[in-house]
């Protein structure tokens, strides 16, 4: 509700600014992936929570292109990064094309304290590259500018980052699990923390204007 919250604030303040149309998307994909996830280890019901598992993963396939698409936006350099946002939004679709199919996530099992977790398939292997890959080289992207930058600039472009950290770290500890890495996905908690983050920015530091 929060990451819903500021997605739509921030759109509905300036509708033609492409890195808060991008915010938009981002926390749309945020919730979806987190609304997913809630419901799978919540449920005692298997066809509940493999359509959840379906959900989560359809989220997270979002949250890679657009985290890429808002870092590009919110820094200028779109024109830049083109030929990646091309080649990020095809992996979007095709792993979008996956997500349904057993290559992609086998099943949902009995895993650590959960009823029903993801069990990886031999294709989510490539998944998790491209999560990763689109995630750290938004991040290079946005360490650069906070770089050369502008004072001010900088310091929002600061804040973006350690929410991004914030939310890469809690979100991307579920995977340990799904590839049977007995690591209990305790960091998730740092999720929450993107978005009051950057919430902290907007009031305290004009973040979006």
């Amino acid at each position: 509700f929060i990451a819903l919250i500021s997605g739509f604030t921030v759109y509905y303040h300036n509708q033609k600014k492409s890195e808060n149309l991008a915010w938009l998307l981002l926390n749309v994909s945020s919730a979806v992936w987190s609304f997913g996830y809630f419901t799978m280890i919540s449920t005692h019901i298997y066809q509940v929570a493999l359509w959840s598992n379906w959900i989560l993963h359809q989220g997270a396939i979002l949250i890679a292109f657009f985290y890429f698409f808002f870092i590009v936006a919110l820094t200028g350099l779109q024109k830049m990064h083109k030929s990646a946002l091309a080649f990020f939004f095809g992996l979007a679709v095709l792993f979008s094309l996956l997500n349904p199919t057993a290559a992609f996530v086998r099943d949902v099992i009995p895993k650590f304290i959960f009823q029903y977790a993801p069990d990886a398939g031999p294709l989510y292997i490539y998944f998790t590259i491209y999560f990763f890959v689109a995630a750290l080289y938004a991040l290079f992207i946005l360490f650069k500018a906070t770089r050369v930058a502008p004072t001010e600039e900088a310091l929002r472009y600061k804040f973006v980052l350690i929410s991004s950290l914030a939310g890469f770290i809690g979100g991307g500890s579920v995977f340990f699990l799904t590839f049977n890495i007995n690591i209990p996905p305790f960091p998730i908690v740092f999720f929450s923390l993107y978005p009051i983050i950057i919430t902290y920015a907007i009031l305290k530091h004009r973040l979006f204007e």
